[in-house]
């Protein structure tokens, strides 16, 4: 499994299917998970696209440090590790997917840096449904 390379001290592993020079798409996990939850979507793109599925900095196999969550785990610091991947491999015009807090990831990413992405698909920014995703309690997660 491939790693990228260190942004804040923090090194995301990732995996990667597909051809690369096609069009890339990065898929983002949610929480608690890792990129494997991605893993059928990832495969069903693969024939078409270059994929790539980052662990999110403290999930699955990236690198978990103990810092301060405010300031190493933040949505900017998750989002400066993924773009530091993308930067990485290249990527630009990228597809980027992403639910839960995956998806708050890719907002920030396409805040910081639109330049990097084409488009985004994303679904519900935070744990749970109904009127309870419209409150402040679930980012707090």
């Amino acid at each position: 499994m491939p790693t990228g390379a260190r942004v804040d001290g923090f090194t995301l592993s990732f995996d990667r299917l597909g051809s690369v020079g096609r069009t890339p798409v990065v898929l983002l996990h949610g929480w608690p998970g890792d990129r494997t939850d991605m893993a059928s979507v990832a495969e069903r793109l693969g024939d078409e696209f270059d994929v790539v599925v980052p662990d999110l900095r403290g999930f699955g196999a990236s690198d978990k440090h103990l810092r301060d969550p405010g300031d190493h785990y933040s949505l900017v610091a998750q989002a400066r590790s993924v773009t530091g991947l993308m930067e990485e491999l290249g990527l630009s015009r990228v597809v980027l997917g992403g639910y839960d807090i995956g998806s708050r990831v890719g907002q920030q990413i396409a805040k910081d840096r639109p330049d990097l992405l084409s488009a985004m698909v994303i679904t519900p920014p935070a744990p749970g449904v109904g009127s309870r995703i419209l409150s402040e309690d679930p980012f707090r997660e």
